[in-house]
């Protein structure tokens, strides 16, 4: 009994331990079924795996099973898995493989790209790959290219374009008393601005598709050409000036700075006497393709203040070709001062240039080689100074961002009264309200100093050669060099321009900080150094110009009953001129302008006839208003007079006159 008894209690032990196993087995079947499952995408379940899943899943529901069908089932699934996850792991490694393989042949054909080597064929093929799964990008293809997974094509993203242009690319909007006028781009390499249009905004936009002319956008190795569609770049368009309508068009061009100076590889400070490195901060739209002298911009401003023997040796060929030309050593002084002033973006000290003397001279080299020292492109003006004194003739605006007028062949011989005024204006600091054409008035203050070159000076009316006038005014004479050929010695002259503006800036500088100069013929001190030659040319400018008016005091009577023929006054006028001194010939025009403006007489607007005698004169034009004291007759008005009271008489005493009808 008792061993039956203890043979049931082992049987029913046993029994447990194994419905126990069991139960755990089958539990662990779930987790090995899920496993197995995640490792095989739903739609790729290979069969053999579908049908280990399958049996797996029937045991585990099976009411009763044995341990030997479950340890099967979980060898089987263990096995299954053991198998993917190694095939896993393989493919893994092999993926990596083909990533480093993929990295380093894009990195050969990136390098390829930017040297230019790449075959455009080549380069179009990589970019048409898809994104890398990694890092989702394609190094061929810029940042603002997407790739649309449902064509498996790439596409432009015109938004992120746009806020790519306006980021990459220093950008402002100039804008004049509410009206916009454009807008500026800056160019880092030059460190200066340029004035853009739409237009070029447009173009700007359409180089970002290009490949692989212009590194300056950064596009070496990236393929955008296919990218661009008609509508796409309209919208691109839009959406930078768009973007761009929100820049502040405040503090641009008319904020340069006074005595910061633009050169080719920096700024020079001259107040500072130092260089500094370009900044987008300061709004220079010139380029010159020279720089300072390498010793002398550099030397600290005490060093160098006090040794102008060093400077005197700076630009040997081009000093002695000045000194030539200009007839001696002071003279040249005060044309490097005027020079070095001139690159300042403001008119600290007011006046304007003429260069006198007969053709033939080489002023208009003279004016050549200033042009090479400024630079023509944004820099320079060639406003003639008859355009300057008639305003209507010219949009005054156009002064604006430049540095210097350089006009050859002067073609005005009077300046009216009128116009004096805009002369001082053009040659002051203030700011003014100035005419455009086509937009609103423009307040800003002309920088460019008026440089002009003629064969005579033109005239004023007496009372505008007043202080104002003389301080401004510089008149150099340009003398003729024997022997001299420009052509032989441009080069030489070029190559030392470095050395000539230095020394032009030093004499500046000095003009600017040394005590002021008192002249007698000045009513207040000036800046500018005024040689002898300087003085007398003035003087002599003064003095002739003032000729009409002691000709009408001293030979002439005016009233409103007067009259004489113009040929028989300009006869008697340059007759006075040569007893006087002044030998040029003066053209009627110049006469004409003269007489209406000083006293208001006019030439006659037809010709005029009338007897002297027995005889009659006919088709001449008159001055109404003038006569000469010296004439037998009052002029014309008496000859007239007559004529007109032996018609009167002949037309009363006719039979025809007095008839009655």
């Amino acid at each position: 009994m008792v061993d039956n008894f203890a043979e049931f209690i082992e049987q029913h032990q046993e029994k447990e331990k194994t419905q126990k196993n069991i139960n755990e087995l089958k539990s662990s079947i779930i987790s090995k079924i899920d496993k197995l499952s995640n490792l095989y995408p739903d739609r790729s379940k290979p069969p053999a795996i579908k049908a280990v899943l399958s049996n797996a899943d029937r045991l585990y529901n099976k009411s009763k099973a044995s341990l030997d069908e479950l340890n099967q089932v979980l060898n089987d699934l263990d096995g299954r898995i053991s198998l993917k996850l190694k095939a896993n792991e393989d493919n893994k490694k092999q993926a990596l493989k083909l990533i480093e393989d993929k990295a380093k042949q894009e990195e050969l054909a990136l390098k390829k790209a930017k040297l230019g080597e790449l075959d455009s064929n080549e380069l179009k093929k990589l970019a048409n790959q898809p994104p890398a799964p990694d890092t989702h990008k394609n190094l061929f293809r810029p940042d603002w290219a997407t790739y649309d997974l449902s064509s498996g094509k790439w596409k432009l993203n015109s938004n992120l374009l746009a806020k790519t242009i306006v980021n990459d690319n220093l950008i402002k909007r100039v804008q004049e008393n509410g009206k916009q006028d454009g807008y500026l781009i800056y160019d880092d390499q030059r460190g200066s601005w340029k004035k853009s249009s739409s237009a070029d905004i447009g173009y700007l936009i359409n180089s970002y598709f290009e490949y692989p002319e212009d590194p300056k956008f950064k596009l070496k190795g990236q393929y955008a050409s296919d990218l661009q569609t008609g509508p796409r770049q309209h919208n691109t368009i839009t959406l930078v000036l768009n973007k761009l309508a929100s820049l502040n068009p405040t503090q641009t061009t008319d904020k340069q700075p006074p005595y910061i100076i633009h050169f080719k590889n920096y700024d020079f400070d001259l107040e500072h006497w130092k260089r500094l490195p370009f900044s987008p901060e300061r709004y220079f739209l010139s380029d010159r393709d020279y720089n300072l002298d390498e010793a002398y911009s550099q030397l600290p401003w005490n060093a160098l203040k006090n040794d102008k023997s060093a400077i005197n040796e700076l630009a040997p060929k081009t000093t002695e070709w000045l000194l030539k030309s200009l007839g001696d050593k002071e003279t040249v002084q005060t044309f490097l001062e005027c020079l070095g002033l001139s690159f300042l973006n403001a008119q600290p000290v007011n006046f304007f240039v003429f260069f006198k003397s007969t053709g033939g001279t080489g002023k208009s080299r003279l004016f050549e080689y200033l042009g090479s020292l400024f630079g023509k492109e944004n820099d320079t003006i060639a406003l003639d100074f008859d355009q300057i004194i008639k305003p209507a003739s010219f949009d005054i605006s156009e002064f604006r961002n430049k540095s210097i007028d350089l006009t050859s062949d002067v073609k005005a011989t009077y300046i009216p009264n009128s116009a004096v005024s805009i002369l001082k204006t053009l040659s002051s600091d203030d700011k003014r309200s100035l005419s455009q054409k086509n937009k609103n008035t423009a307040n800003f203050a002309n920088h460019a100093n008026l440089w002009f070159n003629c064969n005579t000076l033109p005239r004023l009316s007496p009372e505008s050669y007043d202080n104002s006038i003389a301080r401004r005014t510089i008149i150099f004479d340009w003398l003729f060099i024997k022997g001299f050929n420009w052509d032989k010695e441009k080069d030489a002259l070029q190559s030392e321009r470095s050395e000539l503006v230095t020394k032009a800036l030093y004499y500046a500088k000095h003009a600017l900080e040394d005590p002021l100069k008192e002249y007698d013929y000045l009513e207040t001190p000036s800046n500018i150094t005024r040689s002898n030659r300087v003085i007398d040319n003035y003087n002599k400018w003064k003095n002739e110009h003032n000729l009409l008016e002691r000709f009408i005091k001293e030979r002439c009577k005016l009233g409103s009953h007067y009259r004489i023929g113009v040929t028989a006054f300009r006869e008697e006028y340059i007759k006075y001129l040569v007893d006087n001194g002044h030998k040029d010939n003066i053209a009627i025009e110049t006469i004409e302008a003269q007489l209406k403006d000083q006293y208001g007489i006019l030439k006659s607007n037809k010709p005029t006839s009338w007897k002297k005698g027995t005889d009659f004169n006919t088709g001449v034009y008159v001055f109404q208003g003038i006569t000469l004291n010296s004439f037998e007759y009052a002029g014309v008005q008496d000859e007239e007079q007559t004529y007109e009271e032996e018609r009167n008489k002949k037309r009363n005493n006719s039979p025809f006159t007095n008839r009655t009808l």
